[in-house]
């Protein structure tokens, strides 16, 4: 079962995507404080395949978390939510390392068929590299 990692703050949103991402088989995990997303980040024994971000939460930079969760999870698939949906905001998410933007409102068929998309693209790159303690194979540049 596929695990997703819901950080979004509006309570009504978070339960109805919460509801769909069950209907359609993923497990998840929901935070909606901005304080709280990187230590229970950290503190999952599965990392999430994919993490959909709330673009503000209570007014702060979700842009700034998510660079501080790429320095730790670099192959995290992270999908913007946003109520900004300008092209120039959404090119902006997306060089700062965001995979994907999707600007509210949106249809759950969209958000679920994106959280698939970037759950196969991680699968790819998790293909590519194995690890084994301190060792790590790289498949597509046949190293050590």
């Amino acid at each position: 079962m596929s695990f997703v990692f819901l950080v979004e703050d509006e309570v009504k949103l978070a339960e109805s995507i919460g509801e769909h991402l069950l209907r359609e088989g993923f497990s998840f995990q929901h935070c909606g404080r901005y304080q709280e997303v990187l230590p229970v980040l950290r503190g999952f024994t599965r990392p999430p395949s994919v993490m959909i971000l709330d673009r503000l939460l209570h007014g702060q930079d979700s842009l700034e978390l998510m660079e501080s969760i790429r320095e730790s999870h670099p192959d995290l698939g992270v999908l913007i939510l946003s109520a900004i949906g300008s092209p120039h905001e959404k090119a902006g998410a997306i060089d700062r390392g965001a995979d994907d933007y999707l600007a509210k409102p949106f249809t759950f068929d969209e958000l679920i068929a994106r959280i698939r998309a970037l759950e196969r693209r991680s699968q790819r790159a998790q293909d590519q590299h194995s690890k084994l303690g301190n060792i790590l194979l790289d498949m597509q540049n046949r190293s050590v």
